[in-house]
Order: structure tokens, then sequence, then C-alpha cells
């Protein structure tokens, strides 16, 4: 079916799993009508979301006339390798994959908040507009050290998306949950003993209220 939908929009799809051979590991295989995706293209985006790359084996299909080029990657998750069991993690990380090769979501480092922090694309996103607005109003840190903070500290950004939610959603607004997050957001950020993390983390919270 992956083949036959790749070979009839010339784009690309996608299939997580598990390796058998690899125990609890997994494998993601990219298919790609036309022509190959090639490594260059690849790499940089998986290792953006938070995976490493163990082998790569291509493969050529050819059917119908149409041509397929399948790339199965063995991925090296580390300490993200629990996080990838649960089901709805799994599938946030290929819709975001694919709207990173579609160029409908940026490749950064932002993306290993999939694994990371279980966010979606649209939650990941808001992460990284907050971030910029954050630079462009005057924070001095580089974008790969706010990434690098946010993906330490995982609770703290969840609870930061949440409470977003909580407040600004236009029908969805919920003041008492937003007040509970508050109180958490308040706690954890006491225990951040890092000054420059701390001032990063609560530029997003301040900007969010």
């Amino acid at each position: 079916q992956l083949i036959e939908e790749a070979a009839a929009s010339h784009g690309l799809t996608m299939k997580l799993y598990r390796a058998f051979h690899r125990g609890q590991g997994f494998n993601l295989k990219l298919f790609r009508g036309g022509e190959p995706l090639g490594l260059s293209a690849s790499l940089p985006i998986l290792e953006n979301m938070g995976v490493q790359v163990r082998d790569e084996h291509p493969y050529l299909v050819e059917r119908n006339g149409e041509t397929v080029w399948i790339s199965d990657f063995g991925l090296e998750l580390g300490a993200h390798a629990e996080a990838m069991q649960d089901e709805a993690v799994q599938k946030n990380f290929q819709t975001l994959l694919a709207r990173v090769f579609a160029r409908d979501v940026e490749n950064d480092g932002f993306n290993r908040l999939a694994l990371v922090a279980g966010l979606d694309w649209h939650e990941i996103t808001l992460v990284r507009a907050l971030a910029k607005y954050l630079r462009q109003g005057g924070l001095t840190f580089s974008q790969a050290y706010i990434e690098n903070c946010v993906a330490h500290y995982p609770q703290i950004t969840r609870r930061l998306v949440k409470l977003f939610a909580a407040r600004l959603h236009p029908s969805a607004f919920d003041d008492a949950a937003a007040a509970n997050l508050q109180a958490e957001l308040k706690d954890l950020l006491n225990d951040v003993a890092n000054l420059d993390e701390d001032r990063i983390l609560n530029g997003f919270l301040q900007v969010i209220l």
C-alpha cells in the first residue's frame, strides 16, 4: 500500500516499525516515488528529531512502469527508546517527519520535543514561535541553546504548552486549569539551578502570561 501511494503521488510515505532482529529497537522505512531521498537530505532531519541512524539499506522497486525508492534506516534512540514505545509518540513522530520533509515545518532542534516531551507538530511550532519571539525581543541566547534548554526540561515545556492553550485558546480556555498549571510551573521553575536556563524558561512563561 505504501509503495503504491508513493508511486502514485511521487511523494513520500513512511513506516516506523519494530525490527524483529533488534528486540525493542525501531527501523524507519521511507518510500519515495520517482527518485531517492539521499542520505544528505535524510540524516540531518532525523538527527534534529533526536535519533541517530545506525545503518541504512536502500532498495529499488519497479512496478507498472513506476519507480519507488525505499530507504530502510536502523534507528538508535538512546535515552528516547522508552518514549518511542508509546503509540501516540510514534504517530506524532511520523506526522512531524512527513511535514519536515514537505517543508511545512522547520528542520531544527525543536523537533526533538516530539520524543523528549511528547509534543505534536502544532505544539512544537508553538514553542519555536515563542522562542523566536523572545529572541526578537532581546533574549541574547542562541536558538541552539534555547532548543537544548526546552529539551532538557520536558515537564516544564509540556506545561508551558498546556498553559498557553488553557489561557489563550479562543473557545476552550480553562481558567482553573491555567491557575493549576501556573502553580505547578512555579514549583518546577524553583528547581532550575542554571540561571541562563531559568531566564529562558521564565521568558516563555512571561510571554504566555
